[in-house]
């Protein structure tokens, strides 16, 4: 640093800000800071990356456990072969999406037949109420989706001629008969005279 002049410890600091954060492998809660770039899935790869860490080094340390400290116990204790082992459970959420298309994608394919353990895992991960015991034990038919249903499309009116095919109808043709057939209506059902007396038009 020369005498007239002033460092800016910003970068620095940003510097051993970042080193810190990869040396605890959350580097990820980084991405986006300070108009930096980055994208969704690199911060869940890396986060899964840590998850996978932890539970690895959970794991490690539940069987250093099981083997000195539950083994010694029980020794002191009672007279027997076997040992209870302590476990750990799952470090970090599922994603709820990814499991529900695998599920799906088995389940369809024929590679799965869900069981009742299945859908009560299921519904602990999406943290769904438990299930019911009165429908515990019952099959489930699964649910197929329903296949779109094209509306049907009105007949299109036709008329005769004396002596030739049926042909279409274009609209000022229809609008015209329309009018012939109201009129016979009008005329046989209330009579000319009645009617226009009601004030019909």
């Amino acid at each position: 640093m020369k005498a007239n002049t002033t460092a800016d410890p910003k970068e620095s600091i940003s510097h051993h800000d970042r080193q810190n954060l990869k040396n605890m492998a959350v580097q990820y809660i980084d991405i986006g800071s300070a108009g930096s770039s980055g994208s969704y899935s690199a911060s869940t790869d890396q986060r899964r990356l840590l998850e996978l860490q932890d539970q690895a080094i959970a794991s490690q340390i539940a069987a250093r456990i099981n083997d000195k400290v539950v083994k010694a116990i029980v020794d002191m204790n009672f007279n027997v072969t076997g040992y209870p082992k302590r476990k750990v459970g799952q470090i970090g959420q599922e994603n709820d999406q990814e499991l529900t298309e695998a599920v799906a994608k088995m389940t369809s394919s024929k590679l799965l037949t869900p069981t009742g353990q299945d859908e009560e895992h299921v519904r602990k991960v999406m943290r769904c109420p438990d299930m019911p015991e009165d429908i515990k034990d019952q099959p489930r038919e699964q649910v197929k989706p329903e296949s779109k249903v094209e509306p049907e499309q009105p007949e299109k009116t036709a008329i005769m001629d004396d002596d030739a095919e049926p042909k279409k109808l274009e609209s000022s043709a229809v609008l015209a008969h329309a009018r012939d057939v109201k009129q016979f209506l009008i005329e046989n059902l209330y009579g000319t005279t009645g009617y226009e007396q009601n004030g019909a038009a």
